[in-house]
């Protein structure tokens, strides 16, 4: 909220200052080195597992889960630290403070007014991440690194086609054994394994803000088979769709 600072993750480091969200993904160890002086931070720290996210309004729930995962699983190489620029912090910082004072208030209706608030800075959020675009932060020697986030975001706009290993492999440009080898280093996953991320975080999305069936989501999502796309989000989920949106 005030000054400067490095934020640090294993070989990553990130220049932030006043006005910079950085978002953590699940038990990742970091640091915020003050080479520059003092600093003022506030953490707001989510569990998923205790804390269900507020629906949101689209494209907003669209660009939610590139801010934050919406389960561990989720998890990839490129989203272990995302960084946010905010053009009108005061906005921000009045309503983290409003959520602070909720907090330590004993007021009549401070749980539903820390709700109220989260989902507004939610929407700051998610309207920072539309204005601009979110890059992901990593320190990466692959000198193909370019042509692999090419890729990657060839992916993350065309997921809900049925998407192919050759047809990565082809927009790549590369030999598909060199192609598979490094786009793991890369994010972390494999190629196909990433497009089902990506699908089942869409399914997510589509299972807590509408009341569509779950054959038209799956296949909304890329899957051409309602009991595969089942065997998918029960793997990556660890519950079945029905089960998911029934919690949600």
């Amino acid at each position: 909220m005030r000054g400067r600072c490095r934020h640090v993750m294993g070989e990553v480091v990130h220049e932030d200052s006043a006005g910079a969200m950085g978002v953590i993904h699940y038990n990742q160890t970091h640091d915020l080195i003050t080479p520059y002086g003092p600093i003022e931070v506030m953490n707001v720290c989510l569990d998923l597992r205790r804390y269900r996210l507020p629906r949101l309004p689209a494209p907003l729930s669209d660009v939610l889960p590139a801010l934050i995962p919406l389960h561990p699983a989720c998890g990839h190489r490129l989203n272990r630290m995302v960084h946010l620029e905010f053009l009108d912090p005061e906005v921000i910082f009045g309503l983290l403070r409003a959520m602070l004072r909720e907090q330590d208030s004993e007021l009549p209706g401070a749980g539903d007014a820390m709700s109220m608030y989260f989902r507004l800075f939610l929407i700051e959020c998610c309207r920072a991440a539309l204005e601009a675009d979110i890059e992901p932060v990593l320190s990466t020697d692959l000198p193909a690194a370019s042509s692999l986030e090419a890729v990657r975001r060839y992916v993350d706009e065309r997921f809900v086609e049925p998407l192919t290993l050759a047809d990565l492999v082809k927009a790549s440009g590369m030999s598909r054994a060199h192609f598979c080898c490094t786009f793991r280093r890369y994010t972390g996953e494999t190629p196909m394994g990433y497009v089902a991320q990506r699908r089942i975080e869409h399914a997510m999305v589509q299972l807590r803000n509408s009341d569509e069936k779950i054959l038209s989501i799956a296949l909304d999502c890329g899957f051409q088979d309602l009991s595969y796309f089942n065997r998918v989000f029960k793997r990556v989920v660890d519950c079945t769709p029905s089960m998911y949106r029934a919690r949600e």
